[in-house]
């Protein structure tokens, strides 16, 4: 080769795409590139442009790579081509360096930056091209033809150091004649350990029938491709990979070339990907059914109450009434560790320390535990969070009543916190955690724990190991809140070993924030303002309006904002308020809100809904200009938020 500057470059691809990215690259790196899109317009430029080293990918339109090839090497032999191609295509790798190949790139070829060292070195050798260096021989008895490699130092270059496991071993017996370095690095064999032994003596494959499946499939068609398999590690780990096997001849002799990409981490992380879709997806369903569920219980909730009011205490009736909402309470309670799960639950955001929190919970946790268990605390100062205190102590009751049912004989319980710094190497094993600075909260038990398939459903919803008893929210609900206030969870456990339960919740420099005084709560209270209601559900509508109405005010409603413009239309006084529902038919209830402003320029409003929506909160914390109220709400707690927001 002439030394000229730049270098000129021969890429020959039938995918457009490829060739602009491979182009775009190398001309930043002072190559110049000549491109062509298949095998016969690569000749031709090859012949004219006498490139210094070509690019060819074996797979071409009109010609076939390999012949391709086989012309350029040998018109003009000292010229370095280096080839691409797939790695199930492994005789056609082996031809290629049977016909003059410098060296082989993988597809598809995303590393980039690996392609000028593969050029530089390729470029660099075409002057060593009559010295080639001679493979040492073979340690095995029954050693490989060194012929075999008739392409010497480049056959064994881009074998030894190619990221998929190959070897070349015996067809009928399956003894191992040579194995490369990743072959060695990822299943934890020394060369000693293979070479001469047999995947059966090697105990490679999990099932000892696969390798005897490859063969026939190859002995039938000539190859295989990408066949699934199991390989065991010499430390009895188990890696899975797809499988490629071709029946190759060197000098009259077959040998079996194989080629195993290891796929043991995409297949963990199409699982993860996997688990991740189908909660949502069951978060998504969960969300709606409680949201549905909500507007039906808040109308049986809300007369319940207006009827316990009004039945005397001795009047039999009151003790049905009560019943009934007791039940409806229940169902609510039901309705809400759904949409925790689904994280459509409305978040009271404020700074918190978790220690705090879990020491003043403990007294309740120890009443709620039964007297065999023993429960311990290990608190040690730790950093502060933002949290929804009620929904922290919901987490904590949840895995406190789950660690209790898995000691049905009693055992120790234990509550820890700590600061943590989650780094690269724990969000490696960890997808769904963030780096940085974080407050762990890690509750133990020595109970019966839980085997690695039962670890797989833990946290979906109705999910349940203890037949007859719970709802199977317990872990799903944690889940959820825990997602919903950007933390993390993880949990360990082994049969007989007990079970560990860690979050980790983001840590934040802000001071804790005071609670408000007891008794500041608003009671209800009466009013006698204009309130425009504006509800799609008929049921919630009217029993909204029969409260306000007891309570003095005067209301106007509609089921949505064409029959809200309607009304106001009709109603010649003032309007004080917009009591609306977050979703409606047509527009959302911030945009009729945004909407009447235009020309009722003081009307307030007040936002209920069943679930958190991002119309006016940002994952489920409500911004700090809106004033909401969830369903299904109390005639107290409705009331009061009435007047407060009236009284301002």
């Amino acid at each position: 080769m002439t030394d000229r500057s730049p270098t000129r470059l021969l890429v020959v691809d039938g995918e457009p795409a490829a060739r602009e990215r491979v182009r775009s690259f190398l001309e930043e790196h002072g190559y110049q590139v000549l491109e062509a899109e298949n095998g016969r317009v690569g000749l031709e430029v090859w012949e004219r442009e006498k490139p210094d080293l070509v690019l060819l990918e074996l797979s071409l339109p009109e010609a076939d790579g390999l012949d391709v090839l086989a012309r350029m090497t040998q018109g003009a032999p000292e010229t370095p081509v280096v080839v691409v191609s797939g790695t199930e295509a492994v005789a056609d790798i082996v031809e290629a360096f049977r016909r003059g190949a410098w060296d082989c790139l993988l597809k598809p070829i995303e590393e980039l930056s690996a392609l000028p060292e593969t050029l530089g070195k390729a470029l660099e050798r075409a002057g060593l091209r009559h010295r080639p260096r001679e493979l040492p021989a073979p340690v095995h008895d029954d050693p490989l033809d060194s012929r075999l490699l008739e392409s010497e130092e480049r056959f064994s270059k881009a074998f030894q150091s190619h990221a998929a496991l190959m070897a070349i071993s015996t067809p009928a017996e399956g003894r191992f004649l040579e194995v490369n370095d990743a072959f060695l690095t990822t299943l934890g064999f020394d060369r000693e350990d293979v070479i001469g032994k047999t995947s059966r003596e090697l105990g490679l494959f999990a099932d000892i029938g696969q390798r005897d499946r490859i063969i026939r499939i190859v002995r039938e068609k000539g190859y295989a491709r990408n066949v699934e398999v199991t390989v065991r590690t010499k430390r009895g780990e188990l890696r899975h990979g797809a499988f490629s096997a071709d029946i190759i001849r060197m000098h009259d002799e077959a040998y079996l070339f194989t080629v195993m990409n290891d796929v043991t981490e995409k297949r963990k992380l199409e699982e993860q990907l996997r688990q991740k879709h189908k909660m949502e997806s069951i978060g998504r369903l969960a969300g709606s059914v409680a949201h549905d569920f909500n507007n039906l219980l808040f109308p049986i909730l809300g007369y319940s109450e207006m009827l316990l009011h009004e039945i005397p205490a001795d009047d039999r009736r009151h003790a049905k009434v009560v019943e009934i909402r007791k039940t409806a309470e229940r169902a609510r309670e039901l309705t809400r560790q759904l949409l925790a799960f689904s994280r459509k639950q409305v978040l009271e955001i404020k700074t918190v320390n978790p220690c705090q929190v879990v020491s003043e919970f403990e007294r309740i946790l120890r009443r709620t535990i039964r007297e065999d268990i023993e429960l311990r605390t290990f608190l040690a100062s730790c950093g502060n969070i933002k949290a929804d205190i009620s929904q922290v102590e919901q987490v904590l009751m949840n895995l406190v009543v789950n660690a209790q049912d898995a000691m049905p004989y009693g055992g120790k319980l234990l509550i820890e916190t700590a600061d943590v710094v989650l780094d690269e190497k724990y969000i490696e094993n960890h997808p769904d955690s963030r780096p940085g600075p974080h407050v762990m909260l890690a509750i133990s038990d020595t109970g019966i724990g839980m085997d690695r398939e039962t670890l797989k459903f833990v946290f979906e919803p109705f999910f349940t190991t203890r037949t007859g008893k719970g709802t199977g929210l317990g872990l799903a609900t944690v889940h959820g809140i825990v997602k919903q206030h950007g933390g993390s969870i993880s949990v360990d456990s082994k049969p007989g070993q007990g079970t560990t339960v860690r979050i980790n919740f983001p840590r934040v420099d802000a001071v804790v924030e005071s609670a408000p005084a007891p008794g500041s709560r608003p009671r209800a209270r009466f009013g006698s303002e204009t309130v425009l209601v504006v509800e799609d559900d008929q049921a919630v509508r009217k029993l909204v309006c029969t409260i306000l109405e007891q309570h003095g005010y005067h209301t106007l409603d509609a089921g949505d904002p064409e029959g809200c413009l309607h009304r106001i239309g009709q109603h010649e006084g003032s309007i004080h308020l917009l009591l609306t529902d977050v979703v409606l038919p047509q527009q959302n209830g911030r945009e009729l809100y945004e909407q009447l402003r235009r020309f009722l320029p003081n009307l307030k409003v007040l936002y209920l809904s069943g679930y958190a929506s991002e119309v006016i909160s940002h994952h489920g914390v409500v911004e700090e200009d809106v004033d909401f109220i969830s369903k299904p709400v109390s005639v107290e707690d409705l009331t009061g938020k009435v007047r407060e927001i009236l009284d301002r």
